[in-house]
């Protein structure tokens, strides 16, 4: 049975929620600093009038407050509306199953991705370079650029830094230690096999696709991992910029952004830092050191 935590500092408000949620395995908080967060799947919390709401990760978070949300909250939302609770307990609901599928899709362990375009070979190199081959987590990497380039690319990126780089292939596993560039016009996205295993698939693109590979589609397909750190590097553009709210609603997630100071063309790193989502803003030769100092993980 999913463990649940109702927090506000209104009883009429854990009240309300608790009884939409009757059969359910429940406690009420009144004060957000006395949830030992870990112990609860979900987090249901009403605050009211300016109260923080990002006392609690996203990826077990429900916020059920009257209005719209700041634009730079990414979670999950619901209106909180006294007149009509059966809307209130639906849209929880949904939420809630929500929830309980990616969880029940989660890859465990963790993942490096990494976007990048006008200027990203040389950036993708001072990146990876300090990255030892023994990295603990595997590293997929969208590249915009023609077929047959990445694979040079790649080749290239193998005989220069310390960790193996490659061509990714359809249907290939994940192995840590190893940097996989999404080939130039296809589309690769991260997914689970049969027996739990990530796997690479490499589709053609769609008619209406901007990029191909595209940043958005491979960051978006890496939200069903455990944890993940996501790199946006120099580019035109704002590829990448859309999957981040989806990245923070799911498990521990890192963002990091080359700074202006090193990027080719500041626009990609730009367009993820205007969302209020980025984390970390590096120079490009102190990301993979950032990378190796936290052994790949957030």
């Amino acid at each position: 049975m999913k463990k649940i935590a109702i927090v506000s500092s209104s009883n009429f408000r854990c009240q309300f929620i608790y009884l939409l949620l009757e059969g359910e395995s429940v406690t009420l908080f009144s004060n957000p600093k006395h949830v030992e967060e870990p112990f609860y799947d979900i987090i249901i919390y009403a605050p009211i009038h300016e109260e923080n709401i990002n006392v609690f990760p996203n990826h077990k978070l429900i916020v059920v407050q009257e209005g719209d949300m700041k634009p730079s909250f990414s979670g999950r939302h619901v209106p909180f509306e006294v007149t009509n609770p059966s809307n209130v307990k639906r849209k929880i609901w949904m939420h809630i199953n929500q929830l309980h599928s990616e969880r029940a899709n989660t890859l465990t362990g963790g993942i490096v991705a990494i976007g990048s375009s006008t200027g990203g070979p040389l950036s993708l190199q001072t990146v990876l370079k300090p990255l030892p081959a023994t990295f603990d987590v595997p590293i997929v990497i969208a590249q915009h650029m023609p077929a047959d380039f990445t694979r040079v690319l790649a080749r290239r990126l193998n005989q220069i830094v310390g960790i193996r780089v490659k061509e990714a292939h359809h249907l290939e596993r994940l192995e840590a230690g190893t940097a996989y560039v999404a080939p130039g016009g296809k589309q690769m996205t991260i997914q689970v096999s049969g027996d739990k295993d990530a796997v690479i698939h490499i589709n053609e693109p769609e008619g209406t696709d901007l990029y191909h590979p595209s940043i958005n589609y491979l960051f978006e397909s890496v939200a069903l991992y455990e944890w993940k750190i996501v790199v946006l590097l120099t580019g035109m553009g704002s590829d990448g910029a859309g999957a981040l709210a989806k990245l923070k609603q799911s498990s521990q997630t890192t963002i990091i952004a080359e700074s202006q100071q090193t990027a080719t063309i500041f626009g990609i790193p730009n367009a993820a830092i205007k969302t209020g989502l980025v984390d970390e803003v590096l120079p490009n030769n102190e990301i993979g050191e950032w990378l190796v100092g936290k052994g790949g993980k957030p």
